[in-house]
């Protein structure tokens, strides 16, 4: 009969569903605690970077200048000027329309969170400058390896979508002050590949030790402050 049947699916699914709300988080704290780049030390001459966190969306500050890297004409923002307050520059990745229009996580919506694990929204980089930051709890300093930071600055620039010309594509009317800005960006947001996920890419790029997968970012600062 046809309830029977719809009965059957119903239960398939509701079954589905725990199984992903039981073996999502058990995955994320095995994944979390297993290291790459296990036998990583930091660098005596190396370049300090630093893993910064709002307690769920974390994100990488670069200095603006440093081993060759300059992010002043790639990351430029609509009426930042060059200063001494301001030596680094802070970088995340994300859904972007929760990044670029919800603003707060008070106008955070179901529908917004379910398009975001479902990878249907497509990504943005936010770049901000910022002054050096100071470590505390919801930052972490990373000396890493000049050929580290060159690979990670190049991880950076490939999540960046770019025009004809080169040139990073910026959201026009994104940003939120003055000394940041928003630029489309390559991948879509989901489940799997969250924000910190991005970051956990990033440092392993460098040669830092990190976590195998990290949808949080309790892994990152984990390894970070072994």
């Amino acid at each position: 009969m046809g309830w029977s049947r719809n009965l059957r699916w119903l239960i398939r699914y509701v079954f589905a569903l725990l199984a992903v709300i039981v073996a999502y988080p058990l995955a994320a704290v095995v994944l979390g605690v297993l290291p790459v780049n296990r036998t990583y030390a930091p660098p005596a001459d190396g370049i300090e970077i630093f893993l910064v966190t709002n307690g769920i969306h974390s994100g990488l500050a670069l200095p603006l200048v440093s081993s060759g890297i300059d992010w002043r004409p790639e990351l430029a923002t609509p009426t930042w000027n060059v200063g001494a307050e301001t030596g680094f520059v802070l970088v995340g990745w994300g859904d972007r329309t929760i990044y670029t229009q919800v603003g707060s996580w008070a106008n955070l919506r179901v529908s917004h969170a379910v398009t975001a694990m479902l990878g249907i929204n497509p990504s943005v980089l936010r770049a901000e400058h910022i002054r050096r930051p100071t470590p505390g709890p919801s930052v972490v300093s990373v000396t890493v390896s000049r050929e580290g930071y060159v690979r990670l600055a190049d991880y950076v620039r490939k999540t960046v979508a770019r025009g004809a010309d080169g040139r990073a594509l910026a959201i026009a009317g994104a940003a939120r002050h003055s000394a940041d800005a928003f630029y489309v960006a390559r991948g879509n947001y989901s489940l799997f590949r969250t924000c910190n996920e991005w970051v956990r890419a990033a440092l392993a790029e460098a040669g830092v030790r990190t976590a195998w997968w990290s949808p949080f970012d309790l892994a990152l600062f984990h390894h970070l402050r072994r």
